[in-house]
């Protein structure tokens, strides 16, 4: 049996990513006690330990627990502990003049990176050892009790699509990134990243500004306007074209290897390879393939390369995308 994604609890006192992490990453309410806690604080091991990289040590005695100096790159101490199949994290800054010279030039990211180190990539670390879960850089949405799972490279539509489905009523699941098991896609409530304004009032979007990482605006959508999960009943490719078309796909088996392919390009999992080979030394035990995971999940679900025009306006977005969902069957495929 499989939970939804979201059991995070992030405790207070996060100082420079409080503003990031307020309200993007809620514990599913199904979830009783979080798989990961995060809390700000010294980030040191007590006891002795073994230095198993550069900037890594793990404890010698106890639970199992690691020491991240600069972790993932960043310019932060990360200590992570891993027992009855949850996580602990505590972290903290890495205090040396060129890192604080770095956050004062650039202050709009750091809030943004703690977002994916300390939430979401923990969060598909733990999914991914205990469901075989597979991290894309997609969007999801429920619409008329269909699952649209919509995949592919930044810059492309995947965001459009996902505001034009939820412009026909639908509710989103995730809309830069999803956690894909065999039988559901889950995902975390990150802002809608849009370029331009919130120019389509249909699909519930409020623009918030932008957030100066992406070059895109943040929209923020209603809390009744989203979904935990969704088993998919369409998936979508989108790609830049002179003109729209779609174009059926036949054979679902090499989009498993694409899908993961594509998502090792995106900014947001730059950093996801790194942290899952430093946590996996916290579990020795194997895990399954992703890509039997998203072979399972995408055998029997249409497949659509759609081709999109950059000038393309909301109502023909929500046009293309009412015809492509009306025609399949209904069913219970979000909850």
């Amino acid at each position: 049996m499989t939970r939804d994604v979201g059991g995070v609890l992030l405790q207070p006192g996060f100082g420079p990513a409080t503003a990031a992490l307020q309200g993007y990453l809620t514990p599913a309410a199904t979830d009783a006690v979080p798989d990961v806690t995060a809390q700000w604080g010294p980030a040191g091991l007590t006891g002795p330990t073994r230095t198993v990289a550069r900037r890594l040590e793990v404890a010698v005695d106890g639970p199992p627990t690691l020491l991240w100096r600069r972790a993932a790159g960043l310019p932060v101490d990360l200590r992570a502990t891993w027992s009855d199949e949850r996580l602990a994290l505590t972290a903290c800054l890495a205090h040396d003049r060129r890192e604080q010279l770095l956050r004062k030039l650039r202050p709009q990211r750091l809030p943004q990176q703690l977002l994916y180190l300390l939430g979401i990539y923990p969060s598909a670390w733990v999914a991914r050892r205990r469901d075989g879960a597979a991290l894309l850089h997609a969007s999801a949405v429920e619409l008329e009790g269909r699952g649209l799972l919509v995949a592919g490279p930044g810059g492309v539509g995947k965001s459009s699509l996902a505001a034009a489905a939820l412009g026909l009523g639908g509710r989103l699941v995730s809309d830069n990134l999803v956690l894909a098991t065999a039988q559901r896609v889950r995902g975390w409530r990150e802002p809608v990243r849009l370029a331009g304004g919130a120019d389509d009032p249909a699909s519930g979007l409020t623009d918030v500004g932008g957030n100066g990482w992406h070059g895109r605006r943040d929209h923020l959508l209603a809390a009744d306007r989203w979904v935990p999960s969704v088993r998919p009943a369409l998936v979508l490719l989108p790609q830049l074209a002179d003109r729209a078309a779609v174009h059926p796909e036949e054979d679902a088996g090499p989009w498993a290897e694409r899908l993961l392919a594509l998502g090792s390009l995106a900014g947001e999992l730059t950093r996801w390879p790194a942290f899952t080979a430093a946590l996996d030394s916290l579990d020795d035990r194997p895990v399954a393939d992703p890509r039997d995971t998203l072979t399972a999940l995408l055998s029997g679900v249409p497949l659509r390369r759609v081709d999109l025009s950059r000038t393309a306006d909301p109502a023909a977005l929500r046009r293309l995308v009412h015809d492509l969902v009306c025609d399949l069957p209904t069913g219970e495929t979000a909850r």
